[in-house]
This record gives structure tokens, sequence and C-alpha cells, in this order.
């Protein structure tokens, strides 16, 4: 029977795991595991570095809004946002 042999597993940086369809938790790891490897692989740490990954993570992604386009927008939100009152409601 031969030995199987393991490829690793390419770890993923930050700006790659906050891409859409990538959850919030495989998010914090990514970034745990960055700032880990940043400290030189020392152990011991392992709390800190998930707890600030987390903070950053929810940072980010709380910073993150996506605005709906222009044509899914009332026109009478439109006008009140441009400056321009519309008594209009269509």
């Amino acid at each position: 029977m031969k030995p199987t042999t393991t490829i690793p597993t390419v770890l993923k940086t930050l700006k790659q795991a906050t891409e859409p369809g990538i959850g919030l938790q495989e998010q914090i790891r990514c970034r745990a595991h960055e700032l880990y490897e940043r400290r030189g692989r020392g152990d011991g740490h392992e709390l800190d570095d998930w707890l600030r990954a987390e903070s950053e993570v929810t940072q980010k992604r709380a910073k993150t809004v996506v605005a709906p386009a222009p044509s899914q927008v009332p026109s009478y939100v439109a006008s009140f946002v441009h400056g321009k009152e519309q008594t209009d409601r269509t």
C-alpha cells in the first residue's frame, strides 16, 4: 500500500478572504493565521490572534456598504439627495 501525500492548503490573505461568498469564520481564521505568521509562529497567543482578527474582520465588513443601483432608487429619494424637492412620488 502506497503512503498518500497530502498537498498543503494554500492560505488566503485577508483581502482574498473578504471576497463575497466566504464566511465570516473563514475570514477570521485566515486573518488570525496571518497574525500568527507575522509574529514568527510563536505559540501561546491563539486567543489574542483570534480576537484581534475577529475585530478587524467585523469592522471591515461593517464598513462595506453596497449601494443600490440608481435605477432601483425611487425618483423622490434621488431628487431629495440631489437637493431638488419633488412633490410627485411616482
